[in-house]
């Protein structure tokens, strides 16, 4: 309120510091350290709403939040909680540990992590050509299910990577995104029992989860608390990650295909439409420069460095082997934590620790979210079993919450078929070793030995 008096807003300006006040919070924004760590593209994302100029500089100004995020806070990065839609890791706390160990690579790590050696190099080899084919290459390497892709894109309101086509008079312009990225791993940082003696949750985390629903419901005032939930402290909590530097060349290209009126101008009057694009005016004099333009490519180029001495952070150190194995020496002394491949945990796993039955909710709310019964891909027989017995414990506790629904005065109980298995024909139960089936008033016995019993009434 002092800010709105102070620059005496109008009634629009007003409206939205006090809605960005108010994300701010539910995103647990409540002190310096956690402001520093968010950039306005984070709040942007969650705020629903595009933040306007003024906005953007009250946040840049008033709170110091910055437009783009150098660095991961390495401090609080393992054990946070990570946001699959902005593909960030959320600024509010979950977990606090009773005791750290800050001598080893310049930051502070849990000393009840598991840190492993790996001494190894990784190479991607990304061409993006849709946001769809950057989603699953994100979610892959996430350890996720890669058909959730979709979905999860629904709810991103504007995607950096992307391939998108414009139609114009003049034509049709397409991006790309390749990318080449090196990692150098040093050691991977890895938490593996939430329940250990030497974690503990925040008061904050804590009060959020008695605040949760008891029950899933499709309400929206059920779906929006849990949504708030989610925004808050995250879908996932990251239990790994990997210490080390990166080098990354990302190459945008934007390649334009002009219209046949285009090519066929005379004067370049629909040539001059696109030459601040591509560059190219057509002609009469020259009529080859619009036959160029329609096959033009923008190609933009970046270099992104992660960890080592800031120093050899140059293109001739990419271009020499000896300032190249220089700043690989250096990453030992000044790492950074890795985020391509990461280990996540559903963050209904950890609110289970705490209350078995929110734990529950915030699993079906998740799995109702992506639109997916599974969050991980079945690799393998025995995946597949643990995700079968995993959608039989769900339906049982949509059962069981149901039943319980109609213990409610005025509702309508169902017949009880405790045993019975309903079909597409009908209904089966199992009765020992035999299995009967009723069908259009006809009683089937199914016999171990296949033989047939059939009573027609």
């Amino acid at each position: 309120m002092e800010y709105i008096k102070e620059k005496k807003l109008g009634k629009s300006q007003k409206e939205e510091v006090l809605k960005l006040a108010e994300t701010m919070n539910s995103m647990g924004l409540t002190d310096e350290a956690r402001l520093q760590s968010v950039t306005i593209g984070e709040i942007n994302c969650i705020h629903g709403e595009e933040i306007s100029e003024h906005g953007i500089k009250m946040l840049a100004q008033k709170f110091g939040i910055k437009s783009e995020r150098d660095s991961f806070n390495p401090a609080e990065f393992v054990g946070q909680g990570y946001n699959i839609i902005v593909d960030k890791s959320v600024p509010a706390q979950i977990m606090t540990f009773s005791d750290v160990d800050d001598t080893k690579f310049g930051f502070r790590i849990p000393t009840c992590a598991q840190i492993i050696k790996v001494n190894e190099t990784r190479e991607y080899q990304m061409d993006f050509t849709s946001d769809e084919s950057y989603m699953e290459s994100r979610l892959r390497n996430l350890g996720l299910n890669i058909d959730l892709a979709p979905t999860v894109l629904k709810m991103v309101p504007q995607f950096g990577v992307s391939t998108s086509w414009k139609n114009d008079s003049s034509g049709q312009s397409s991006k790309t995104t390749k990318s080449s990225l090196t990692e150098y791993r040093i050691v991977k940082i890895n938490i593996g029992n939430f329940e250990s003696e030497e974690i503990s949750f925040t008061k904050d985390f804590l009060s959020a989860v008695r605040e949760l629903p008891d029950r899933y419901t499709k309400e929206e005032k059920n779906k929006q608390e849990l949504i708030h939930f989610f925004n808050r402290f995250g879908h996932f909590v990251i239990t790994s990650a990997y210490v080390g530097g990166a080098v990354e060349v990302k190459t945008c290209g934007e390649s334009l295909e002009r219209s046949k009126d285009d090519e066929e101008s005379i004067d370049g009057s629909a040539g001059a439409k696109r030459s601040g694009v591509v560059g190219v005016k057509a002609s009469g004099k020259n009529h080859s420069s619009s036959k160029i333009a329609k096959n033009a490519v923008l190609n933009t180029t970046e270099t992104r460095w992660q960890g080592g001495r800031s120093d050899l952070h140059t293109k001739s150190t990419l271009e020499s082997e000896e300032k190249l194995l220089m700043w690989k020496a250096s990453l030992s002394k000044e790492p950074t934590l890795l985020t391509t491949e990461m280990s996540l945990e559903p963050i209904s796993s950890v609110v289970a620790i705490i209350d078995k039955t929110k734990g529950e909710v915030c699993d079906q709310a998740l799995c109702n979210m992506f639109q997916s019964k599974d969050l991980y891909p079945v690799r393998n027989r025995q995946d597949e079993l643990a995700l079968e017995e995993k959608r039989k414990m769900q339906d049982d506790q949509q059962e069981r919450l149901r039943q319980e629904s109609n213990l409610r005065v005025g509702s309508t109980k169902e017949p009880d078929t405790e045993g019975w298995r309903e079909t597409i024909t009908g209904h089966t139960l199992m009765v020992g070793g035999t299995i009967v089936v009723i069908l259009a008033g006809i009683l089937i016995a199914v016999m171990n030995s296949g033989a047939l019993i059939a009573l027609c009434n």
